[in-house]
């Protein structure tokens, strides 16, 4: 199997999120991998969970 990897990488706040979601919800047979991060986890975060 062959594909391609997109990494959105920018600092925190600066919307990757959103441009995730939005292209989750498009129909291109993407899938989301939750990454790792070295701040305090915001009040709605969870430990192995995406938002």
């Amino acid at each position: 199997m062959t594909g391609k990897l997109l990494i959105f990488s920018a600092p925190s706040g600066s919307g990757k999120t959103t441009i995730v979601k939005h292209l989750l919800k498009k129909d291109y047979q993407l899938d989301f991998s939750i990454s790792a991060t070295s701040r305090t986890p915001r009040g709605n975060e969870k430990h192995g969970k995406s938002s």
